[in-house]
């Protein structure tokens, strides 16, 4: 229970880095609907709420395992753009 928590709190916290109407993005997610959602960064993207959530959350991740902190995301048609990237990943 305690560990389902813990990652709920981990998505929401991501959600709140990266996209401006998080709320919506959280809430859609949760209902499996689709919606715009605005980036922190610039831009739009129009997707399914659930599956933006988890790739967000996994960017996360693996930037995380790798001992750097990813920047806010932008969004640019369909797809995730990250504009800063460390030399230590490359």
């Amino acid at each position: 229970m305690f560990t389902r928590v813990k990652a709920w709190s981990h998505t929401v916290s991501v959600a709140r880095k990266h996209v401006s109407n998080w709320q919506s993005l959280v809430l859609k997610a949760v209902s499996g609907s689709d919606g715009v959602f605005r980036s922190r960064a610039s831009g739009t993207i129009s997707c399914d709420a659930k599956t933006l959530l988890r790739q967000l959350v996994r960017l996360e991740n693996v930037w995380h395992d790798y001992g750097d902190d990813l920047q806010v995301i932008g969004f640019q048609n369909t797809s995730l753009v990250i504009s800063h990237i460390s030399e230590g990943i490359l």
